[in-house]
């Protein structure tokens, strides 16, 4: 730690800024726990620092808070070893002041990856999608809207494999709703039970894409990625 720092106040919290549910909270506080056994660091401060229900007198000023320590308070209760105001102190202090320093920036892939895994920027693709899913439907032949239907799915589930927020599995159910929907439209008078199948598991992809690690789900966030969804699906209509 440098000096006048301080450590701790890890609450998780949602999209929104709101504290994120008991569910990811209990995952977090795990996860402290576990860390601070493997590093022979104090467990209950660390599940301290996530979960203000845990109390470790003397760490907050404030009842009711999630511990926060101040440089001295974390070296007095070991939860730090040293103090160090820049990177060639702390190499010195673990005997690697001859090691090689390289800085790695983010190259132009990983800034186009972040773009498009945007909240925003999906939001966008899965409306060009759909309106290009209607354009295709109500058009004879192969066309336009096809492909930018295509292009624009190849781009939210390309990018959302690659930095791993969806798995094959995710891929794999959106491809069985189509199927189920181009079956109905094609082979089945009418629109049925297996259409519905068909959209339900589209939609069904979309949103689990998003929601990424099944363990970090909240109802939160599961409204909201919903919500992202109807408004791409109300600005492809409109």
């Amino acid at each position: 730690m440098t000096q006048a720092s301080t450590m701790g106040a890890t609450t998780p919290v949602d999209a929104t800024g709101d504290k994120a549910s008991d569910k990811i909270t209990s995952y977090m506080r795990a996860e402290m726990r576990a860390t601070a056994e493997r590093t022979g660091r104090d467990v209950k401060i660390a599940e301290a620092m996530v979960d203000e229900r845990v109390d470790v007198p003397g760490l907050s000023a404030e009842a009711g808070r999630p511990a926060t320590l101040t440089t001295e308070q974390a070296l007095n209760y070991q939860m730090a070893d040293e103090t160090a105001e820049t990177l060639i102190e702390l190499l010195r202090i673990y005997d690697l002041g001859e090691a090689e320093i390289i800085d790695v920036e983010l190259n132009w892939t990983e800034h186009v990856l972040r773009m498009l895994t945007h909240p925003v920027v999906t939001s966008i693709l899965l409306a060009v999608a759909m309106f290009g899913l209607i354009a295709e439907v109500r058009t004879p032949g192969w066309g336009l809207g096809g492909t930018l239907a295509l292009v624009a799915l190849g781009l939210f589930f390309g990018s959302h494999l690659i930095v791993h927020l969806a798995e094959w599995q995710e891929l794999a159910l959106f491809a069985v709703g189509v199927t189920l929907l181009v079956v109905e439209l094609v082979a089945i008078p009418g629109f049925g039970i297996v259409g519905a199948l068909g959209i339900g598991a589209m939609i069904a992809s979309v949103v689990i894409t998003q929601l990424g690690d099944f363990q970090l789900w909240s109802f939160e966030e599961i409204v909201s990625v919903i919500g992202r969804l109807a408004g791409s699906m109300i600005g492809a209509f409109v």
